[in-house]
């Protein structure tokens, strides 16, 4: 390792940061061989304990919802105040607004590594990710069922045990398994009443797999490595446990996926559904970001944000060798705690208060406190 004074010196914003997904990002960008990182961390949520852990975090921010009308000029202050040379988000509904702005943040200085616009949001979209795969790689039987479908031949024609799931949505948030008529039904209009876009497949049994990649501008392949997830399926919006198991066939399907839809430069991950003896299909693109189970491949030696790093400041990244990462590496994470004063909360998260999150709980706590000395 470099010593700590020829070390470049960068200041990273990450967003999303109090996610599930991101203490592995945080411990590889403090591990860094080659860069001195300044970490700023932002979310949407002020009680997201990762911003408060200072051996991660250098400065945390409370951040409007993508949707706010004031979302980008925040985030563009933010830029600017902190000297932010480098954005990382892993936020799906903020990418495409990421790319869409680099020039823009170009001329403040700050870098990113990202494909451009489009793919980034038909990869947001199972929709338009199905319809981009259809005749590159193998997917589940999909109806997009209208107001006028008639439920009980698309119930049928799905052999009877249909995945009922939101076309832009992240994780397995608004994903049914329903295996009746009536339910397929329900769920269905609970969809058309909230307006969302929505799609039916047919249920497939077998191991589900998550393939993370990560690709040069050229859409050259610097790593894919297949991981399968053996927490319990469709109970959780992330995955808590992740075994490196190597699958030359899905490796290639998902690369094959990444390239037919330009999600290069960067990361992304593709999974998989893979029945008993049979072909992988897949069931979701995430692309643009890295998956919330890649601290196996960090702790294999592949540091994905330094990579990232090097990718934006013109430093060539070669292709990780096949056999750095081995099958039977688990990643397991846990919940941890962190106590803090809501006063120095405050005081540390730029913006807690602007965001209503909090008011509530001081008033309280002033409330309390009069009790107490009225006692």
């Amino acid at each position: 390792m470099m010593p700590e004074e020829q070390l470049r010196r960068v200041t990273v914003m990450i967003t999303g940061a109090g996610g599930a997904g991101y203490p592995l990002i945080f411990k590889a960008l403090r591990s860094s061989s080659r860069y001195n990182v300044r970490i700023v961390a932002a979310d949407v949520n002020p009680l997201a304990g990762n911003l408060y852990r200072d051996d991660w975090v250098d400065a945390a921010y409370c951040v409007p919802a993508v949707d706010s009308p004031d979302y980008i000029d925040r985030m563009l202050a933010i830029v600017k105040s902190e000297g932010v040379g480098f954005w990382l988000s892993a936020v799906d509904e903020e990418l495409p607004l990421v790319s869409r702005n680099r020039e823009l943040l170009a001329s403040l200085g700050c870098r990113i590594v990202l494909p451009t616009e489009a793919p980034l949001v038909a990869a947001f979209d199972k929709r338009a990710t199905n319809n981009a795969l259809q005749d590159v790689i193998a997917i589940p039987k999909t109806i997009y069922p209208d107001e006028d479908s008639d439920l009980a031949q698309v119930f049928a024609e799905l052999g009877n045990d249909v995945v009922i799931k939101a076309c832009r949505t992240r994780g397995n948030r608004h994903n049914y398994r329903v295996d009746s008529l009536a339910e397929l039904k329900l769920r269905s209009d609970q969809f058309r009443e909230q307006n969302i876009d929505f799609m039916c497949q047919s249920f497939v049994a077998g191991d589900e797999y998550n393939i993370s990649l990560m690709a040069d501008a050229e859409g050259e392949i610097i790593y894919a490595v297949a991981r399968q997830k053996i927490d319990p399926p469709r109970t959780r919006p992330n995955t808590f446990a992740g075994l490196v198991r190597r699958d030359a066939a899905l490796e290639a399907d998902a690369i094959a996926a990444v390239r037919a839809m330009k999600l290069y430069p960067g990361t992304s991950n593709v999974e998989f559904i893979k029945p008993p003896g049979g072909r992988g299909l897949a069931i979701d693109v995430n692309g643009g970001r890295h998956a919330a189970q890649d601290y196996n491949l960090i702790d294999s030696g592949i540091n994905i944000p330094e990579m990232l790093l090097d990718m934006a400041h013109g430093i060539e990244v070669l292709p990780v060798s096949p056999t750095m990462v081995k099958s039977g590496r688990i990643t397991l994470k846990f919940v941890d705690e962190y106590t803090i004063d809501l006063d120095e909360l405050i005081s540390r998260c730029h913006g807690a208060i602007e965001s209503g999150h909090l008011e509530g709980l001081r008033k309280a706590l002033q409330a309390l406190e009069l009790d107490t000395a009225a006692q």
